[in-house]
């Protein structure tokens, strides 16, 4: 099998369409994905993100992507083991993506904290049900929400 390798941005990194990419397999690539976030942000506004090249590759071809990054469980986890960081319900993902952030650390078991900057849409999080373990402004917030955090009686 050949594999097709996608990542973000894949029409600028490959000057290929997904078409040509699915025909340079011979229809039954195994699949690997860098991630699988659905949009970013630009100047220009929303733009596709590799997760929806990712899924095109996947139905078009019956097989299912290997996620190495967000919103896998493994990205998450494997940081907080680089790290040497035991209990991962102690770590804080912090993120402008209430899906592919937020609440893809808090299926791992992280805290999913939430800035409303960059992509962010206050739309995902009452469409798809997010609940953030807290909301900054901007990530200038951060330091003191976590001084306020630590201050907290356990």
């Amino acid at each position: 099998d050949a594999l097709a390798c996608y990542q973000s941005h894949p029409l600028r990194a490959t000057n290929q369409t997904p078409s040509s990419l699915f025909n340079s397999t011979g229809g039954r690539p195994a699949l690997v994905a860098l991630g699988k976030s659905r949009y970013y942000d630009t100047r220009d506004g929303l733009s596709l993100d590799v997760g929806a090249f990712a899924a095109a590759l996947e139905f078009a071809s019956g097989t299912a992507a290997v996620v190495c990054g967000k919103p896998d469980a493994g990205a998450f986890l494997g940081a907080a083991r680089q790290l040497g960081v035991r209990d991962v319900a102690a770590v804080v993902m912090v993120g402008d993506d209430a899906v592919g952030d937020v609440a893809a650390a808090q299926a791992a078991g992280l805290q999913g904290l939430l800035v409303r900057t960059g992509k962010f849409r206050a739309a995902d999080l009452q469409a798809l049900g997010v609940s953030p373990t807290g909301t900054l402004g901007s990530v200038a917030e951060l330091p003191a929400w976590w001084e306020a955090r630590q201050r907290r009686p356990r």
